[in-house]
């Protein structure tokens, strides 16, 4: 491993599509993943231009140019943002999939709440004995929930 971390041919070996350059080293096999990894280590932030000229000289005494290094971040930045769109997109169609699941629960919320009204008039009718008259759609049971006391004298 060098200084720059950069792999051995055994750890990291050569695409077949990759050039070689005039001593026989792979130009393109030291990409832009490993540049950053490089330049987290280093006090960029301090003499960012020194730094960045050895680093630019240092990379080529090894035969890696530094516009193959931009074009592979050319690549890596279109590669990322493609992701990007693609998981935006499935974010944004689940979420359409979320609202959909929330209108159905408020139908179903609604339905409930139907539902359990009719029961409870079901269940005040059979106790009473007497007939309830038929309750709206969406009517709240007279007395909200009170036994429904039929008048005197029937």
């Amino acid at each position: 491993m060098s200084i720059f971390g950069k792999k051995s041919d055994e750890e990291h070996p050569r695409s077949p599509e990759s050039g070689s350059g005039p001593t026989g080293t792979d130009s393109r096999s030291y990409g832009i993943a490993d540049v950053i990894r490089v330049l987290r280590t280093l006090p960029v932030d301090q003499h960012t231009d020194l730094v960045l000229r050895v680093v630019k000289k240092t990379l080529e005494s090894v035969n890696v140019q530094v516009p193959d290094l931009v074009a592979d971040a050319v690549k890596q930045e279109e590669r990322l943002g493609g992701r990007i769109a693609t998981l935006q997109g499935k974010i944004q169609e689940l979420s359409k999939q979320v609202e959909a699941q929330r209108q159905e629960v408020s139908r179903l919320e609604a339905e409930l709440a139907e539902t359990t009204s009719a029961k409870q008039r079901l269940q005040l009718a059979e106790k009473s004995g007497a007939s309830v008259p038929a309750p709206k759609v969406g009517a709240t049971p007279p007395g909200q929930g009170q036994p429904h006391v039929p008048p005197a004298g029937r």
